[in-house]
C-alpha cells in the first residue's frame, strides 16, 4: 500500500472544558484572595495594637467574622455547585405543601428582612401538596429571597399550578438589571454592581439554581426594569417522568 493515513480527532468540547476549569479556578482564588487578605490584614492589626484599645479589637474582630462568614459562604457555594456538576444528583420526589414550605423559608430570613425594614409578601394559589423535590424548592426560595433582600425595598413571592407546572415567582423592589446584563447573571461569580455585590453576595446564587432547574427538567426566566426591580420565575414539572429516588443522569 503506498499513501497518506490522516487521522483527525476533534478536542473542541475537550479544549472548551478545560478552558472553563481554569476561569473557574481562576475566578475562585480571586474571590477567596478578598476575604482572606482583609483577615489577614485584621490579625496583624489586632496584634499589634489591638489588645491595647478595645475600639480598635472590637472593629477588626466584627471585620474577621463579617470575612469568615464570607469565606464560608464561597466555600459552601463551590461545593454545591460541585455536587449538582456530578454524573448523578438524586433529587427525591415526594408530596409537598407548598405553602408550608415557602413559610418555612419566609420565617428563616424574617430577622434579616426586618432588619432592612424589609416586607416579605407571600400570595398562593395550590391549597393540594403536589409532587417536587423538597430540596430544590428550599434551594431556589432561599436564593431568591436573600436576593430580594439583598437588593431591595421589598420582596412579594407567588406560588401557582399553570398547565401541571409548579410556578415560582419572586418581584423585588430593587435596582433592576441592564438588559445587556441578562444573559450574564447565570454564570458563576458574575455580579451586576460588583463595587456593592462582592460586600453581600458570593456570585454564585443564580449559578446554583439554574443548575438545579435544569436537573429537574424546569425553566427559569427572569424580567428586569432598571430602578424598578426584577422578577425571577421558575417552572417545575409537577409530576415528573422520574420515580421516587432515581437518579437524574
Amino acid at each position: 500500500f503506498d499513501g497518506t493515513i490522516v487521522l483527525f480527532t476533534d478536542v473542541s468540547k475537550m479544549k472548551e472544558i478545560e478552558d472553563m476549569q481554569k476561569q473557574f479556578l481562576s475566578d475562585v482564588s480571586h474571590e477567596l484572595k478578598t476575604p482572606m487578605s482583609a483577615i489577614i490584614g485584621s490579625v496583624e492589626i489586632l496584634k499589634r495594637d489591638g489588645l491595647d484599645s478595645p475600639e480598635i479589637f472590637q472593629e477588626f474582630m466584627d471585620i474577621l467574622l463579617k470575612e469568615s462568614y464570607r469565606m464560608q459562604n464561597i466555600i459552601n457555594d463551590i461545593l454545591e455547585l460541585s455536587r449538582l456538576d456530578q454524573t448523578r444528583v438524586k433529587l427525591d420526589f415526594k408530596e409537598l405543601d407548598v405553602k408550608a414550605v415557602v413559610k418555612e423559608s419566609i420565617d428563616l430570613f424574617e430577622p434579616m428582612a426586618k432588619e432592612k425594614h424589609i416586607s416579605l409578601i407571600y400570595h398562593n394559589k395550590i391549597e393540594k401538596p403536589v409532587i417536587l423535590d423538597y430540596s430544590t424548592v428550599k434551594t431556589i426560595l432561599s436564593n431568591f429571597i436573600s436576593n430580594a433582600i439583598k437588593y431591595s425595598n421589598d420582596g412579594v413571592i407567588k406560588t401557582k399550578k399553570e398547565n401541571n407546572m409548579f410556578v415560582l415567582s419572586v418581584q423585588d423592589e430593587g435596582m433592576g438589571i441592564p438588559k445587556n446584563k441578562l444573559n450574564y447573571i447565570y454564570d458563576r461569580f458574575y455580579q451586576v454592581d460588583k463595587s456593592r455585590s462582592s460586600k453581600i453576595s458570593t456570585g454564585l446564587g443564580l449559578s446554583i439554581v439554574k443548575k438545579i432547574v435544569e436537573l429537574n427538567q424546569g425553566i427559569i426566566d427572569v424580567e428586569s426594569t432598571l430602578g424598578l426591580g426584577s422578577t425571577f420565575t421558575v417552572k417545575l414539572p409537577i409530576n415528573p417522568k422520574v420515580s421516587h429516588n432515581e437518579d437524574i443522569i
